[in-house]
């Protein structure tokens, strides 16, 4: 496999690479802005103040009950429309110094507590949300949000100190002194013109707070890689030129004879095919001698065995003199 003789790190047609310290003064600003919380939520819970003792007061709900009132009687019956709503809606705020000399069912006291919570609950819920960079939108939306939420719960607690309806889950809940259409619009155009406030206030008011510069560490020297070991090219080859599949290296080892004694190649003597002529030479084994055998002993020759017949000749030995059967043996 050929390597490659050597790398460089970077080439100078796309320009140095830039320093650590560079790098990290650019991506990290030195200074960033931030809201003054304080002063946006004392502007917002101002704002709900003033337009709630604007629209909310006795004087001015007097008038607008009256004009709900008229509107009722020259309808006869009709469905009230989207003025007679928008009337209603704007009494959700309704408060007043004394209570009438009726009200055994603590409405003034339930209004006051509506308007106490609206203004508690959205101070806390817009000094939570406003903490950032203190851009316009963030003060106008997180102003907006936390009024129509303060309000709604605001309700909860307004249908549980009234005593109009009977004090039960079921009524304090979704009963009419509980969140409603007209409690929500209410609560959207209240929002609406405290976020506009807080907004411009938070986009005015938002200080600059400046950053510990970042921390360079030295640079760290570049090391060269470690460079591959010089290539020559292939070995030569000794030997004849062979395919991969013809070389025993890139091939199954060569199976080996499995051992044992039965395995092993054997030597058989010629043999000689049976004839009718008895005095035809056979081939026999050499003599035991006089001691390995007794004197009477005749002569044992060896089994013939049916020569192949692909054979064209075979060997014959001499037959040897026969003995006479009646002299004595020496």
């Amino acid at each position: 496999m050929p390597y490659v003789d050597q790398m460089e790190p970077a080439s100078s047609r796309y320009g140095a690479a830039p320093d650590e310290s560079q790098r990290a003064t650019e991506m990290r600003p030195t200074a960033i802005t931030r809201a003054r919380t304080g002063l946006v939520v004392l502007a917002a819970v101002l704002t709900e103040i003033v337009v709630i003792a604007a629209l909310g007061n006795q004087w001015v709900t007097k008038h607008i009950a009256d004009s709900i009132l008229r509107d009722q009687l020259n309808r006869a019956g009709r469905p009230a429309g989207f003025g007679t709503d928008f009337k209603t809606a704007l009494l959700t705020y309704n408060w007043r110094f004394s209570p009438l000399p009726t009200d055994h069912q603590n409405i003034l006291l339930s209004q006051v507590v509506l308007i106490v919570a609206t203004l508690v609950l959205s101070g806390l819920l817009i000094a939570a949300v406003v903490r950032g960079p203190g851009t316009f939108s963030q003060g106008f939306f997180a102003t907006w949000m936390a009024v129509v939420v303060a309000t709604m719960l605001g309700a909860y607690l307004r249908g549980v100190v009234n005593t109009v309806f009977p004090r039960t889950a079921a009524q304090v809940f979704f009963g009419a002194l509980g969140p409603n259409s007209f409690t929500f619009f209410a609560a959207l155009m209240l929002g609406f013109v405290a976020a506009l406030v807080a907004g411009a206030v938070a986009a005015t008011t938002r200080r600059t707070v400046p950053v510990a510069a970042p921390m360079v560490s030295a640079p760290t020297p570049y090391l060269p890689p470690e460079q591959p070991p010089p290539y020559y090219g292939e070995p030569a080859r000794t030997g004849p030129e062979r395919a991969p599949w013809q070389d025993q290296r890139y091939g199954p080892p060569t199976p080996t004879a499995p051992r044992g004694d039965a395995d092993q190649p054997t030597t058989a003597l010629p043999t000689v095919p049976p004839g009718d002529d008895a005095g035809e030479p056979t081939t026999q084994l050499p003599s035991l001698g006089e001691e390995g055998r007794g004197a009477s002993a005749p002569a044992e020759s060896a089994p013939a065995e049916s020569a192949p017949p692909d054979e064209a000749g075979t060997t014959r030995f001499p037959r040897p003199p026969e003995e006479d059967p009646g002299r004595p043996s020496s």
